[in-house]
Parts: structure tokens; sequence; C-alpha cells
């Protein structure tokens, strides 16, 4: 009899195991793969992201030729993903049979490569090779926003806002309306030069005492504080719905202090992010600088968001031999305006130097 029982048992667990089998088997077999990776189109992509929130995905067209010379080299990432990692799966779309998919992403340019986390696509810039797109997975994968809960936090937190790091604050916790795109966009700019924090105080009136906002805010909103001249900071307000497109276009055309001093970041930036620098020179001595410089301030808040660097130099200062060793200026120009642009040519403006003249200054140029 306990043979027989035995032989049940067997016979019971083999047929257990074939349709757990059989099962395994359909669940392979719901997505179709290409050299491994899950072929998505507008269709499918809804219900593979929401079973999948960890995706590292291929924008193609088979026409392309670049997209044709990375194929190797992403199958080889399809099985590595396959063998050693759990948590991302490898997938591809083909742009030209998903125009819907594509347009919500606003790929337009291809092989355009990134992670999708949550539904999100964040895009990878670097190089195309499965060593890189393991490390930025892995950053996606432990990425974890800075979260302020307390008065004195925000406070230590303000104290280190740094001349290249600009500090970008969230009104609100991981359930506000908002949170999502505010992350995502942190997400896009993780290696850049931002810092993103959450809010989560409900003391708004101290909130906007401590980073000097004029402005009234609300839950959801979005504050920028930048370093400025000496120890002296800048905040600006987004309180516009949060969207992933307004708001990382609101935080770079705004990332540039509106004003401030001289020194060797205003090349860098030049150089690098192609903008163009005012550079206001006076003598510290002259009777009407405080004018002169009023009406440059005013200027430099006449073209926030835009591409430029306002910057005042005192002639008597040891910063002005920078200017005078690239440009070959000397003090007696002093008071002028400068137009330093990114093709590095000097332009000088010596008179008028009011608001008026100086908002005309980047459009005289132009027409020159």
């Amino acid at each position: 009899r306990m043979k027989r029982i035995g032989l049940g048992m067997t016979l019971l667990l083999g047929l257990l195991l074939a349709a757990g089998a059989q099962g395994a088997s359909k669940q392979k077999s719901k997505w179709k793969l290409n050299k491994g990776a899950v072929v998505l189109s507008d269709e499918n992509y809804a219900e593979f992201v929401a079973e999948h929130p960890f995706t590292f995905i291929k924008f193609f067209r088979p026409s392309c030729p670049h997209c044709q010379r990375i194929e190797g080299e992403y199958a080889k990432l399809a099985a590595a993903l396959k063998k050693d990692n759990k948590n991302w799966v490898a997938a591809e779309m083909d742009v030209s049979t998903s125009p819907k998919t594509q347009a919500k992403f606003m790929v337009w340019g291809v092989p355009s490569l990134g992670a999708l986390v949550k539904g999100h696509f964040i895009k990878h810039e670097k190089d195309r090779t499965v060593r890189a797109w393991m490390d930025f997975m892995k950053k996606q994968e432990t990425f974890q926003l800075a979260s302020v809960k307390e008065i004195s936090q925000l406070s230590s937190v303000l104290e280190k806002v740094e001349k290249d790091k600009v500090q970008v604050f969230f009104v609100g916790n991981n359930e506000t309306e908002g949170f999502e795109p505010f992350e995502t966009v942190a997400r896009l700019n993780a290696d850049k030069k931002f810092r993103f924090v959450l809010l989560e105080m409900k003391e708004l009136s101290l909130i906007k005492s401590l980073v000097g906002l004029t402005q009234e805010f609300k839950e959801g909103n979005v504050i920028m504080v930048k370093k400025m001249a000496g120890d002296s900071r800048e905040s600006l307000l987004f309180d516009q719905k949060v969207g992933k497109t307004f708001l990382n276009t609101f935080i770079h055309s705004n990332k540039y202090p509106t004003f401030g001093p001289m020194d060797e970041d205003v090349y860098e930036d030049i150089e690098t992010h192609q903008i163009s620098a005012f550079v206001l020179l006076l003598d510290k001595r002259h009777p009407d600088q405080n004018y002169y410089l009023e009406d440059f301030k005013k200027a430099a808040q006449h073209f926030k968001g835009q591409k430029f660097r306002f910057v005042n130099l005192d002639i008597r200062s040891r910063d002005f031999a920078m200017i005078n060793r690239v440009s070959g200026l000397t003090k007696s120009v002093a008071p002028c305006a400068i137009l330093m642009d990114p093709s590095g040519n000097f332009l000088l403006k010596k008179e008028e130097l009011t608001f008026k003249k100086l908002t005309q200054f980047p459009d005289e140029v132009k027409s020159q």
C-alpha cells in the first residue's frame, strides 16, 4: 500500500511539474524577442511597462546605419541582463511603426537609448557599450531624492549651496501632485550641476523666509536656489503645473547666476554652455558707479532665463588682469560694458550705460 501511495505522489508531482513547465513556457513566450530584447510597440507598451518598472530600451529604425552598428552590443546587453540581473530587462522599439510612443517621449533621433523607469524615459547620452549601459542602470536603480523634513535641516542644506551646484526643491512628498515628473527631471540631471530635494514640511511661511522668496507658493511648486556674489543667494519659483519638459527647460534656462563676480567659471560657462557674458567694468572710486550698477542689475533681470552671465568687475581688482590678458583692454576704458560671446569675441560699449541701451546692446551686436 505504501508503494502505491508513493507511486501516486510521484505521478502527481510529475503532472504538477509538467503543468508548471507549460505555464513557464507560456509566460516566456508572452513577449516577442529579437536577439534577446523584448519587441515593444504602441500596442503592447502600456501593458509591458506596467509589469516591468525597470527597462532599458533602444529606439531605432531598421534602415538607420548607426542603429545597425550597435545591434551586436545591444544583444550582449540583453544576454547579460537575462543572466545576471533580475530587476532590468532589455527592450527595443521600431519608431517607424510606433509613432505614438515615439511622440510621447519626443524621440526624434535614432538610435536613442535609455531607461524606462515607472513609465518615464530617461535618456542615456554616454558611450554605447554594455559597461556604460550597466553603470547607467545601476545609478537609476539606486537613485534616491534627498528629503528635508525640519527647518534646521533646510537651514543646513541652504548653507551648502555651492557656486556650481543649483538646489532644486519640490514642495511636498512622493504623494503630492507633480512628484513623478519632478523625480524624472531629477533622474535626467543626476550627473549635472543640480541637487534635487524634497521639502516635506508644512511651515510654508518659514520656508519662504529661509529661501528668500517674495512670492507666495504652495505644495507642488518648485523652488530653485542659486549661489550669487559673495554669500548671497537667488531664489526662483516655478509655480506652474509640474511637467517634465517645462520643468527641465526652466531649471536649465535659469541655472546661470543673473549677476555675480568675475571668475574662471565665467570662461568655462562661455565655452561649455555657449553663453555670452556681459561684463561691467567700473572704477569703484567713480562717483556714478552706483547708478551704473543699478541699471546693470535691471538689465540682468531683463535677460533672466536667457544665455547670459552678468558680471561686474572693479578695474582696481586683481581679477581685471584676466580681462586685460584676454582682451588687451586697459583701465582707461572704464566705465564701460563688454559683451563676450561664445566665439571668443569682445565687443565694447563705452557710451550711455543705461538700462535701455544695455538691453539693446545684444541686438546691436547681432546687426554688425
